[in-house]
Protein backbone atom coordinates (compact mmCIF):
# COMPACT_ATOMS: atom_id res chain seq x y z
CA UNK A 1 0.00 0.00 0.00
CA UNK A 2 1.06 3.56 -0.63
CA UNK A 3 -0.46 6.32 1.45
CA UNK A 4 0.02 10.05 0.96
CA UNK A 5 -0.94 12.29 3.90
CA UNK A 6 -1.12 16.07 3.83
CA UNK A 7 1.29 16.41 0.90
CA UNK A 8 2.20 19.96 -0.06
CA UNK A 9 4.61 21.37 -2.60
CA UNK A 10 5.30 24.99 -3.47
CA UNK A 11 7.62 26.57 -5.98
CA UNK A 12 8.60 29.81 -4.33
CA UNK A 13 5.37 31.50 -3.25
CA UNK A 14 3.25 29.45 -5.68
CA UNK A 15 1.53 26.46 -4.05
CA UNK A 16 1.12 23.52 -6.43
CA UNK A 17 -0.09 20.79 -4.06
CA UNK A 18 -2.08 21.59 -0.93
CA UNK A 19 -3.11 18.91 1.56
CA UNK A 20 -3.15 15.95 -0.84
CA UNK A 21 -4.33 12.67 0.71
CA UNK A 22 -4.55 9.39 -1.20
CA UNK A 23 -4.32 5.68 -0.42
CA UNK A 24 -3.46 3.06 -3.04
CA UNK A 25 -3.91 -0.61 -2.14
CA UNK A 26 -1.43 -3.34 -3.01
CA UNK A 27 -1.96 -4.58 -6.57
CA UNK A 28 -4.04 -1.56 -7.54
CA UNK A 29 -3.19 0.26 -10.78
CA UNK A 30 -3.74 4.02 -10.69
CA UNK A 31 -3.74 6.72 -13.33
CA UNK A 32 -3.54 10.41 -12.47
CA UNK A 33 -5.50 12.73 -14.75
CA UNK A 34 -6.24 16.44 -14.65
CA UNK A 35 -5.89 19.74 -16.42
CA UNK A 36 -2.54 21.09 -17.52
CA UNK A 37 -0.75 22.65 -14.56
CA UNK A 38 -2.91 20.95 -11.93
CA UNK A 39 0.03 19.22 -10.21
CA UNK A 40 -0.10 15.68 -11.63
CA UNK A 41 3.58 15.46 -12.47
CA UNK A 42 4.52 17.23 -9.25
CA UNK A 43 2.56 14.67 -7.22
CA UNK A 44 4.22 11.72 -8.95
CA UNK A 45 7.67 13.27 -8.70
CA UNK A 46 7.14 13.78 -4.96
CA UNK A 47 6.01 10.16 -4.50
CA UNK A 48 9.12 8.93 -6.33
CA UNK A 49 11.18 11.59 -4.52
CA UNK A 50 12.53 13.10 -7.68
CA UNK A 51 11.61 16.38 -6.00
CA UNK A 52 11.17 17.04 -2.29
CA UNK A 53 7.71 17.87 -0.97
CA UNK A 54 7.35 20.95 1.22
CA UNK A 55 5.15 19.13 3.78
CA UNK A 56 3.46 15.80 4.38
CA UNK A 57 4.18 12.09 4.48
CA UNK A 58 4.43 9.40 1.82
CA UNK A 59 4.11 6.02 3.50
CA UNK A 60 5.01 2.60 2.09
CA UNK A 61 5.34 -0.78 3.81
CA UNK A 62 8.88 -1.27 5.08
CA UNK A 63 8.67 -4.78 3.55
CA UNK A 64 9.16 -3.16 0.11
CA UNK A 65 12.59 -2.05 1.24
CA UNK A 66 13.83 -4.89 3.41
CA UNK A 67 11.89 -7.94 2.25
CA UNK A 68 10.45 -8.50 5.71
CA UNK A 69 6.79 -8.15 6.55
CA UNK A 70 6.91 -6.59 10.01
CA UNK A 71 3.88 -4.37 9.36
CA UNK A 72 5.74 -1.10 9.86
CA UNK A 73 5.55 1.74 7.35
CA UNK A 74 8.42 3.87 6.10
CA UNK A 75 8.15 7.53 5.14
CA UNK A 76 9.56 7.94 1.63
CA UNK A 77 10.65 11.48 2.55
CA UNK A 78 13.08 10.03 5.11
CA UNK A 79 14.61 7.16 3.09
CA UNK A 80 18.34 7.03 2.47
CA UNK A 81 19.71 6.59 -1.08
CA UNK A 82 19.89 2.78 -0.85
CA UNK A 83 16.33 2.43 0.43
CA UNK A 84 15.11 4.83 -2.24
CA UNK A 85 16.71 2.67 -4.96
CA UNK A 86 14.93 -0.41 -3.58
CA UNK A 87 11.61 1.44 -3.56
CA UNK A 88 12.00 2.68 -7.13
CA UNK A 89 12.40 -0.94 -8.27
CA UNK A 90 8.87 -1.61 -6.96
CA UNK A 91 6.99 1.52 -8.08
CA UNK A 92 6.77 2.34 -11.78
CA UNK A 93 6.29 5.77 -13.31
CA UNK A 94 5.99 6.70 -16.97
CA UNK A 95 7.02 10.28 -17.69
CA UNK A 96 4.97 12.58 -19.92
CA UNK A 97 7.78 12.84 -22.42
CA UNK A 98 10.17 9.95 -22.51
CA UNK A 99 12.75 8.83 -25.01
CA UNK A 100 13.82 5.26 -25.65
CA UNK A 101 17.35 5.03 -26.97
Amino acid sequence: MLEVRGLEKSYGDAPVLKGVNVAIAQGEFVGVIGLSGSGKSTLLRCINRLIEPSEGEILVPRALLAGTANGANADVCKLDAGELRLLRRKIGMIFQQFNIV
